[in-house]
């Protein structure tokens, strides 16, 4: 078994925390990929090194590429919306039918990929933030693009999702629930994961 894990300036640990020690829990090989080999500043301000570049890793080499929020207070991460590179790679995971995650503002990526159009999903934003005069500077999405999306505003209505949604090889997930996201990405992947250790009473 073996994983993508991107990193990017910005990048919130606390969202694939779980994952990626219920990854290597699992003996699973976990690869960290970023644009360039320079260090990369977390949310949580400390710094990280990709050991790989998008350019160089084939995606069937791998079993998951999994892709966590970003943090920032303005919108100097928006580059990673729209990096070429990236999209290329995310796309040809999805042309192999290999696992996709993503968590929080991330599933946006994956929109711009365009890889969502037929798909339901969810993300830690509101939709406003990508249309036409939001929040977002460096990508703007249509209605058309954005069908599947269930925003923050909407998520309130489906309790029953848990915070995540799997649609075929792609689960995203809203970035207050990395635990159960974590949890679908290993019973997707028919790995072991232990619930009680990160506070989970039950596995659904």
């Amino acid at each position: 078994m073996k994983a993508a894990v991107c990193l990017y300036d910005g990048f919130c640990n606390f969202e694939f925390s779980v994952l990626l020690e219920s990854l290597a829990l699992a003996d699973c090989q976990i690869d960290y990929i970023a644009k360039t080999l320079k260090p990369v500043r977390a949310e949580e301000g400390f710094l990280a090194l990709g050991e790989y570049t998008w350019g160089t890793i084939c995606a069937d080499d791998y079993d998951v590429l999994v892709l966590t929020g970003i943090g920032a207070e303005d919108d100097s991460s928006d580059w990673i919306l729209a990096d070429e590179e990236l999209l290329s790679l995310i796309r040809s995971f999805d042309k192999a039918g290999k696992l996709i995650a993503a968590i929080s503002c991330a599933p946006m990526i994956l929109v711009n990929a365009g890889i969502m159009n037929e798909r339901r999903y969810v993300a830690s934003v509101d939709r406003e933030c990508f249309m036409a005069g939001g929040a977002c500077t460096s990508v703007e999405l249509s209605a058309e693009q954005m069908k599947g999306l269930l925003d923050m505003k909407e998520q309130k209505k489906h309790p029953e999702l848990h915070g995540y949604v799997q649609d075929g090889n792609v689960i995203t997930a809203n970035g207050w629930w990395f635990r159960e996201w974590a949890m679908a990405v290993c019973k997707a992947l028919q790995l072991p994961f232990y619930p009680k250790s990160f506070g989970l009473e039950t596995e659904e």
